[in-house]
């Protein structure tokens, strides 16, 4: 994807100081943004491999050597 290309599944809103993902209280509609579940929706079966690549390389990126073990571990488990 072009780098001065903007995703289609990229949030459209910077989360407020306000928005507390981590609240138990809050339902699964509260959790998750429908305008980007319909974007996700919209996209083509190859712009949705793209996004899942993308999010692979960036957990892959980010994520903690030990998980990285046990998230192999339980990919050959078949999870």
């Amino acid at each position: 994807m072009d780098n001065n290309q903007h995703s289609p599944y990229e949030h459209s809103e910077t989360p407020s100081p306000q928005d507390d993902y981590s609240d138990p209280r809050q339902s699964d509609d509260d959790y998750f943004n429908i305008e980007d579940l319909k974007a996700y929706m919209s996209l083509s079966v190859e712009e949705k491999l793209i996004y899942l690549q993308e999010i692979n390389s960036f957990l892959a990126k980010v994520m903690p050597d030990d998980n990285k073990k046990i998230w192999e571990k339980l990919k050959q488990k078949g999870w």
